[in-house]
């Protein structure tokens, strides 16, 4: 080897000189030139000198302040999952985020806190986050995935606690108790809708959708006895007959009590001439009508347990004898432990309706009494009515039977 060439013993090092700006990125290959024909080099380079090199670089690319980042639309979260897990003596939060910015070096605020235990940890499209003033600092334009992270350690047999959220689009929320808890509050007004209840691992989940939440109150409530296919302590059932020439209508009121307990089924009983036209009801999932004997029964089932109390509103119709003649209310009823009934007769000013009540029948006079009059109704006890038609009483009726 000649005099002139460079020789570097095994154990050798370059010494790293004090100002790593003498040091010079040297890219193996040219992307402007084909592949083909290039022979890369291997350079060595100590290790911290890389690691100084690498943070100057990063440091070079940041943006001056005055322009780092823009608020608003420019970074912005889409869909949010949040998971709550309520432990004893703890409440963990863990946060997956799927956001989109515009430009680069922009801000994403992301607003997190536990009680009086403010921040958490961040990943960034599966590195950590680089934060600033409670904020994410996102290099590149595009779609990311943030995930975070928080616990807040509380004294045994605590029952609620604050949770600060970030904003988004569309935020689920998923809350999993012991199964010694039952449904979690999350405090007056706040925009969540239940999803589903299920157990899972041993533990209760309830899955809510949030619109517009930026903070809540978690709440711990204790669990409800299950009651499975047992019937309701109590039903409450008030029918209202209104007598028409050809098609009568009845609108009914089913109140099911419960108390201390939680239930998703609940049962209407009718004549089996009656079509049901429409049903009001919060949470309802389904509603299956089917025929035994001379018997309808209208099975409700809501989408997630239900406490204490559950009200249905519904309108049936149903075909009239005739114009003329007696005729009897029909049986509206549910399925209960102790069924109070109560029926009502209203009447079409195209007839003039008598009702025709038994000694069984008690009357109402009270406040709840309107139209012809207001009866409770014991038992299978029904009321009868006599129609005829009015002087120069025209009417029409179009009713939709519900399928």
């Amino acid at each position: 080897m000649s005099g002139l060439e460079p020789r570097f013993e095994a154990q050798e090092k370059p010494e790293f000189p004090a100002d790593p700006a003498v040091h010079s990125v040297i890219v193996p290959f040219d992307a402007s030139r084909p592949l083909q024909g290039q022979k890369p080099e291997r350079y060595y380079l100590d290790y911290d000198a890389f690691q100084k090199l690498w943070d100057l670089a990063k440091e070079a690319r940041r943006p001056e302040k005055d322009q780092e980042g823009l608020k608003g639309e420019a970074a912005v979260v889409n869909l949010a999952l949040h998971e709550v897990e309520v432990r004893e003596t703890e409440v963990v939060v863990g946060s997956r985020l799927q956001a989109t910015t515009q430009g680069d070096w922009r801000t994403l605020p992301l607003e997190f806190a536990l009680g009086d235990s403010a921040g958490s940890q961040w990943t960034l499209d599966g590195h950590a986050a680089p934060l600033k003033d409670g904020a994410v600092l996102i290099e590149k334009p595009g779609a990311h995935e943030l995930a975070g992270k928080a616990s807040r350690a509380l004294p045994q047999g605590w029952q609620e606690t604050t949770l600060k959220l970030p904003v988004a689009v569309s935020s689920v929320l998923r809350v999993m108790v012991p199964l010694t808890d039952g449904l979690p509050g999350l405090g007056a007004g706040v925009g969540a809708q239940m999803v589903s209840e299920e157990v899972r691992d041993g533990r209760r989940v309830f899955t809510f959708a949030l619109a517009g939440v930026r903070e809540l109150k978690l709440q711990r409530e204790p669990a409800r006895r299950a009651t499975g296919m047992a019937l309701p302590a109590v039903a409450e059932v008030q029918s209202y007959v209104t007598a028409r020439p050809l098609q009568e209508r009845v609108d009914v009121l089913a109140r099911f009590r419960f108390p201390g307990a939680e239930r998703r089924q609940f049962t209407l009983e009718v004549d089996r001439d009656l079509q049901l036209l429409r049903w009001s009801a919060t949470g309802v999932r389904s509603v299956v009508l089917r025929e035994n004997g001379a018997r309808k029964f209208a099975e409700i089932t809501t989408a997630a347990p239900v406490r204490d109390e559950f009200t249905f509103t519904a309108d049936f119709s149903r075909a009239a004898p005739g114009a003329a003649g007696e005729r009897i209310a029909p049986y509206v009823g549910a399925l209960a432990t102790r069924l109070e009934r109560a029926v009502g007769l209203r009447a079409s000013p195209a007839l003039v309706v008598t009702p025709v009540a038994g000694p069984e029948l008690e009357r109402r006079t009270d406040a709840s009494a309107v139209g012809l009059g207001y009866w409770i109704a014991p038992g299978q006890a029904t009321l009868k009515y006599k129609v005829e038609p009015a002087p120069n009483g025209v009417t029409g009726e179009v009713e939709a039977v519900y399928q």
